[in-house]
C-alpha cells in the first residue's frame, strides 16, 4: 500500500526550509495532539473508577437487559478492549507528538520522521475504529 516517492521527494525536511510559519504550525499541532492524549488518558482512568464504583448498577443493568448472562464479565470485556483500544491509540498519537516537538527544537531529522510516523499509525488505526463503528452503527439499525 506504501507508494513509491521519486528520490527528488526524499530529502530531510530541514533542507526544505521549513519556515518559521511551518515549524510554528507543527510546534502548536503537537502540542494539541499531547494535550488531547494527555485529557483522553485521564478521561479513561475516570471511567475505570467510574465503573469500579458503579459495578453492581452496571450488572444489574445488562441482566436485565441480556438475560441469562453474567453482566459483569460482559461489561469488564466491553470496558477492557475499549481502553485497550483507546490506550493504544492514543500512545501513539501522545509518542508523536512528542517526538516531532524533540524533532523541532534540535532539528533532529530522525525523532522528526520517526514522530510523524507514529501520527500516521495513531490515524490510520482511529480510521479503521471509525469505519468499524460507522459498521456496527448501521447494523444495530437493523436489529430489533
Amino acid at each position: 500500500m506504501d507508494q513509491h516517492i521519486p528520490e527528488s521527494s526524499q530529502q530531510p525536511i530541514f533542507d526544505l526550509n521549513v519556515d518559521e510559519i511551518a515549524n510554528r504550525n507543527l510546534w502548536g499541532a503537537a502540542g494539541w495532539a499531547r494535550f488531547l492524549s494527555v485529557v483522553v488518558f485521564i478521561g479513561i482512568a475516570l471511567v475505570i473508577i467510574a465503573f469500579l464504583s458503579l459495578r453492581s448498577q452496571i450488572t444489574a443493568t445488562l441482566s436485565r437487559f441480556i438475560p441469562g448472562m453474567d453482566g459483569i464479565g460482559f461489561a469488564v470485556g466491553l470496558l477492557a478492549a475499549a481502553v485497550g483500544i483507546a490506550v493504544i491509540l492514543f500512545y501513539f498519537l501522545i509518542n508523536g507528538a512528542i517526538l516531532v516537538r524533540k524533532g523541532l527544537l534540535n532539528k533532529d531529522q530522525s525523532s522528526f520522521n520517526n514522530g510523524l510516523s507514529s501520527m500516521k499509525n495513531y490515524f490510520i488505526m482511529y480510521g479503521v475504529v471509525a469505519i468499524i463503528t460507522i459498521i456496527l452503527t448501521i447494523l444495530g439499525l437493523f436489529v430489533k
